[in-house]
C-alpha cells in the first residue's frame, strides 16, 4: 500500500463560477511509516512503564505483607492507614479493629508523650527511633523498638511508616 495526499485547489471565473480544478499528489508513503513506528515504539514504551510500574507496586506489596517485622502506616493525622499481618499479630487485632482504635490507646500511657514527641518531629521529615510499651489485646505489654520514617510521594511527604 501506498499513502499519497491529495490537494487540490478549486479555480473560479470572474463570475465565482467553478472553471477547473488544479490538484498535486504528494507522496507522505515515508512521513506514514515514521509516523506508525513513532505510535508503535511509544506504546511500546507505554507498556513496559506500565510492566515496570505493576513490578515496583508488587515488590512493595511484597515487602510489606511478607515482613516478618510489624509495619504500620499513619497519615500526617496519627490515624492508622495500613498494618501487616505481622503487625496484628504483635497487637492481637485485625486490621479492621486496628484502624478503628485510638492508636494512643494502646500505648502505655507513660510513653504517650514520647510517642507524640516522636511522631511530630517525623512530620518534620526527620526519621526517628524510640523503645515502646505497646498494650496487646489480650491486655498483655509488648515492648518494641519502633522506628518512623516518613512516606514521601511525588516530593511530598504525606505519612509515616
Amino acid at each position: 500500500m501506498k499513502w499519497i495526499q491529495k490537494r487540490i485547489t478549486p479555480i473560479f471565473d470572474s463570475k465565482r463560477k467553478l472553471i477547473k480544478l488544479n490538484g498535486i499528489d504528494i507522496d507522505i508513503n515515508e512521513r506514514k511509516k515514521i509516523g506508525e513506528l513513532l505510535h508503535h515504539t511509544q506504546e511500546q514504551n507505554r507498556k513496559l512503564l506500565v510492566k515496570r510500574l505493576e513490578e515496583t507496586e508488587q515488590r512493595y506489596k511484597s515487602l510489606f505483607e511478607h515482613n516478618s517485622e510489624p509495619i504500620f502506616t499513619f497519615c500526617l493525622g496519627g490515624h492508622l492507614i495500613d498494618a501487616n499481618k505481622a503487625a496484628e499479630n504483635l497487637l492481637g487485632y485485625s486490621l479492621e479493629e486496628l484502624k478503628h482504635i485510638n492508636w494512643e490507646s494502646i500505648i502505655e500511657p507513660e510513653d504517650n508523650d514520647k510517642y507524640k514527641k516522636h511522631f511530630n518531629s517525623v512530620n518534620r521529615n526527620e526519621t526517628r527511633e524510640m523503645t515502646l510499651s505497646l498494650i496487646n489485646k489480650d491486655g498483655s505489654k509488648r515492648i518494641v523498638q519502633m522506628k518512623m520514617i516518613p512516606i514521601i510521594t511525588d516530593d511530598e511527604f504525606n505519612g509515616i511508616f
